[in-house]
């Protein structure tokens, strides 16, 4: 494309050329086709400034090119930018700085790019973005049609100059390079779209197996035939700052929705085992989610004020609830959980015997299939742990007690009236610690 300074030039309704002589309105696709031994032609992005009415006109190219040879064949392959610095591709405006185009993204700002269709092992193939510096490096994907997913990373800052091309030649891929982290992941038969309320800082989501992009607030399609929607993350702190705020995931129709992965790659997907929890909160996350049929995995045993309260409320549709083994409890940190999770027939065992200020309290309220609970806890239950806890649940059921609880509190906020009580004496159980008992 190409303008005449100080004049106004529209392109295809889209395209703007400004009184300023910036270009407005040009998209750069994050999603791109493979072109064997080239390109995308929809990304080939060039500029020309004539001064005068008899200056020559030299197009120069907006964008700069990965280059690679694909090791295998390949459904799709994507870049990313370590750093989610958002610049890689999106709707920009062009400019000449100096004699030479510059592009500034001002929506619809990648941190990745995908390049989808016929990917065949040994052919070349280009991917195009925004000149930029990667201060965090970049990270190559490749998904075989299979779905095995490969990476390949470097934390190293590279500066990719405009018309330049960074030769990757052939990735060499193993065993090593395959990615087994569980992505928390949502999958629906038909289309779904999820959003974030508020913005979480280094939150990123991948459609169908495409390039990782920050997620913010942005409306994103998934399920039926354009796949699963993967969400990642880093940063230490979860999906809330603090046990006072709140952020929730909305679906905006009817369709179902189940839910897979570790809660912890929300923090550090690429140290999920070992990274702390001990400032992680997802608070409110799925909070009147009613499409949400199951939950990802919360592991974590080292638990932040508040860090699960009102996780799971008033989700009607879930039937089976996340495991709990956290044996260290902290303030609020399951208060509401699942209150109102009207299809739940079984708590999670608890299995922490010592309780916090309103850990549990409302924690299965309204719940009104729900029957049957394993709680290891010798505190004395009441307003102050378990306020309300089973209020409204099933008005006959199982409660489970440590053979160390000595205390007798009956109704909503002990064991419901109209339950049977259990609380088995085992060998292999001692003074002191229940769990012998518990893990039977």
């Amino acid at each position: 494309m190409a303008y005449m300074k100080g004049e106004t030039i529209s392109f295809n309704n889209s395209v703007t050329l400004t009184a300023d002589g910036k270009i407005t309105g040009v998209s750069l696709p994050a999603v791109q086709t493979a072109t064997e031994g080239s390109f995308d032609p929809a990304t080939a992005i060039m500029m020309a400034q004539a001064v005068g009415e008899t200056s020559a006109m030299e197009f120069k190219n907006v964008v700069s090119y990965f280059k690679f040879v694909a090791p295998f064949d390949c459904s799709c392959v994507s870049i990313n930018d370590n750093g989610s610095a958002g610049q890689m591709a999106g709707t920009v405006t062009l400019n000449y700085n100096n004699g030479e185009p510059a592009a500034t993204v001002t929506a619809n700002g990648a941190s990745g790019i995908t390049l989808k269709g016929t990917i065949e092992a040994g052919k070349t193939y280009y991917i195009a973005t925004l000149p930029q510096t990667f201060t965090d490096g970049i990270t190559m994907c490749f998904v075989k049609p299979d779905g095995t997913e490969y990476e390949k990373s470097t934390s190293t800052s590279y500066t990719l100059g405009r018309n330049k091309v960074a030769d990757m030649g052939t990735p060499a891929l193993d065993d090593a390079n395959i990615v087994t982290a569980p992505y928390v992941t949502f999958s629906a038969a038909s289309s779904q779209t999820l959003t974030m309320s508020k913005a979480v800082e280094g939150l990123q989501y991948s459609v169908g197996g495409g390039a990782w992009t920050l997620l913010g607030t942005s409306t994103v399609e998934f399920g039926g035939t354009a796949g699963d929607l993967r969400l990642r993350g880093t940063n230490g702190w979860g999906t809330v700052r603090s046990s006072t705020s709140d952020n929730t995931i909305h679906f905006d129709n009817d369709t179902k929705v189940a839910c897979t992965g570790d809660i912890r790659t929300l923090v550090d997907y690429r140290n999920y085992e070992t990274v702390s929890t001990a400032n992680a909160r997802f608070a409110y996350l799925f909070r009147s989610c009613d499409q949400l049929t199951s939950a990802p995995a919360l592991p974590a045993t080292d638990l932040a004020t508040g860090c699960y309260q009102e996780m799971f409320s008033y989700c009607f549709s879930l039937e089976v609830a996340p495991a709990l083994p956290a044996t260290t409890l902290a303030e609020n940190c399951y208060s509401l959980m699942f209150y109102y999770c009207s299809n739940l027939t079984t708590a999670p065992e608890l299995p922490a015997e010592e309780l916090k200020t309103y850990c549990y309290n409302a924690m299965f309220t309204y719940c009104s299939k729900l029957n049957y609970v394993k709680a290891a806890f010798t505190t004395t239950p009441g307003n102050s742990y378990t306020r309300n806890w089973l209020n409204g649940v099933a008005s006959t059921g199982t409660f489970v007690k440590n053979p160390a609880a000595t205390w007798d509190v009956t109704g909503a906020s002990g064991v419901p009236n109209g339950w049977t009580i259990e609380q088995p004496q085992n060998e292999s159980y001692d003074e002191g610690s229940s769990s012998g008992w518990y893990n039977n």
